[in-house]
């Protein structure tokens, strides 16, 4: 029984979402910087890649409008 769920994606990524893994090597400042920003959007601190998705997000609307 043991194999049954060895093919099958973690609970976190199942459902319609188009997430990806990545990892990344920031400073201790950095890592300081992103769990401010979590704690101040009331996330956790395993939820740095929301904050990551939310400063992309943010960088490319602002290139957008710049590039008009």
């Amino acid at each position: 029984m043991a194999n049954k769920n060895r093919n099958k994606q973690p609970q976190q990524f199942s459902g319609k979402r188009n997430l990806r893994r990545i990892n990344i090597v920031v400073t201790a400042q950095t890592l300081g910087h992103l769990e401010e920003m979590a704690a101040a959007n009331g996330w956790g601190e395993k939820d740095l890649g929301r904050v990551v998705d939310k400063l992309m997000r943010t960088a490319l609307t602002q290139y957008k409008q710049t590039e008009k």
